[in-house]
């Protein structure tokens, strides 16, 4: 660890354990507390949706399992909405939770991040007065008999979603396409994907997105909290077959989170399978359409040398149809696990991400052969005005497993900096106390 990187982790702690005295206690029915420093952004505003875990708070504070009611989040202004999520043994979303914050479950919450570092404070021990009440803000529209079963509305943001399928779920039809995924997504006005001018334009395709997949369930809203709204959708007895002989068997459940306060949609992915195959590909590709067309002014920003270096695509429709395929970023290494679309001018884009940092470290240990699930990301130029994603994870060992798991986040974006973007990743994919410096439990 170079000098630099130590002074400012050092500081980082001496002001989360220095900075917060008795006199700011904000709940005075609460008996301790822990101080988490939050990082610094480029612009004022910053929204970044944020999960902690049960086990993360055990090792934060060494209280085990704390009743939900006694937990309350403060930054230095004001009172910060939260939800518990439990989940039960499988791992699998459970609506209704036993009251207690065991190691596996979550609290996810959002938080505005500025140009100056400040305090987040989680307050346990005891009965919290201020606890921040927030109802949800999205909106939920049904509709019933159409292609795309749920619109969830969120400001500038409007995702359709479909589930379903019709006999026989192997036909090429529009009803077998984009199932358990973004069938619909308008962002700042653009339409990013849209099943019906493009069978193949929705986003992630997955496993069982497609035709050859079973009838899924509809998207079912499970759960709507205050810092995001949870949908889940179902593909059961999933089948692939190869030379007439069965290979791979399994259950695939998606939950889809959308967040309050900001742009950002979370695909969790699980299944639980059997499979006669060696080896075997996760994939989750798009071709999403950042603005009105693939431009001059458009910029892919990819993680390189520890920065978020941005590529100019520099395109022009005539070149664009001359020079086809044109290669943009290519890897099986990735240094982090994400890369980003944006263009300046329309002030829209995309960023996903894919990989959180601790596998990617375990990645990276390995010295000359790849662990047994690792990502590949190809990303070119198309004939048409949208780029093409090729995000796969190649898995040699499937058949030694039988469960999978995937997150996947994805962040619309309107001004953000590189470095911005960056650091929202980082909110996603380091742990949190990796991300902010924590500081050391306090007692009243």
């Amino acid at each position: 660890m170079n000098a630099r990187i130590y002074s400012t982790l050092m500081l980082a702690l001496f002001l989360t354990s220095a900075a917060f005295s008795k006199e700011d206690w904000r709940e005075p029915g609460c008996e301790r507390r822990v101080a988490l420093t939050l990082p610094a952004a480029d612009r004022v505003g910053l929204q970044a949706g944020i999960v902690f875990t049960g086990a993360d708070f055990y090792r934060w504070t060494g209280v085990p399992r704390p009743p939900v009611a006694s937990l309350a989040l403060h930054t230095s202004t004001a009172p910060v909405s939260f939800q518990m999520e439990e989940r039960d043994e499988s791992g699998h979303f459970q609506p209704k939770g036993n009251g207690v914050l065991d190691d596996d479950d979550r609290v996810a919450f959002t938080v505005a991040l500025s140009p100056k570092l400040q305090p987040l404070l989680i307050y346990y021990d005891g009965v919290p007065q201020s606890v921040a009440s927030g109802k949800s803000s999205i909106e939920v529209v049904p509709q019933q008999g159409k292609l795309y079963s749920l619109l969830i509305k969120n400001g500038s943001l409007t995702i359709g979603l479909h589930g379903g399928g019709v006999e026989p779920t192997s036909a090429n039809r529009i009803e077998n396409h984009g199932r358990g995924s973004l069938a619909f997504v308008e962002w700042q006005g653009v339409t990013m994907a849209r099943l019906e001018s493009n069978w193949g334009n929705y986003f992630p395709r997955t496993l069982a997105s497609g035709p050859g997949a079973p009838v899924w369930s509809e998207p079912e809203v499970v759960y709507r909290g205050p810092a995001r709204t949870v949908v889940e959708m179902r593909c059961d007895a999933f089948k692939l077959e190869k030379d007439g002989k069965e290979t791979f068997s399994g259950d695939v459940v998606h939950y889809l989170y959308f967040w309050e306060n900001c742009a950002v949609v979370d695909l969790e992915e699980i299944v639980n399978y059997t499979s006669t195959d060696l080896e075997g590909s996760w994939p989750y590709a798009s071709q999403v359409q950042i603005g009105k067309d693939l431009d001059e002014a458009d910029q892919l920003i990819v993680p390189l040398a520890d920065t978020a270096h941005v590529v100019t695509v520099n395109e022009t429709p005539e070149h664009r149809l001359l020079h086809p395929w044109r290669q943009l970023y290519a890897t099986d290494n990735p240094e982090e696990g994400w890369y980003a679309w944006k263009d300046p001018n329309e002030k829209t884009g995309l960023a996903t991400f894919y990989e959180k940092m601790d596998t990617v470290r375990f990645r990276q240990s390995w010295v000359t052969y790849r662990p047994a699930l690792h990502p590949s990301v190809h990303i070119r130029t198309t004939p048409y005005t949208a780029p093409q994603e090729d995000l796969h994870f190649k898995d040699r060992a499937r058949r030694c497993r039988s469960r999978y798991e995937r997150d996947v986040r994805y962040t619309f974006l309107k001004d953000e900096t590189p470095k911005d973007i960056r650091l929202l990743y980082h909110a996603w994919g380091k742990p949190v106390d990796e991300f902010a410096a924590t500081g050391w439990p306090e007692m009243k």
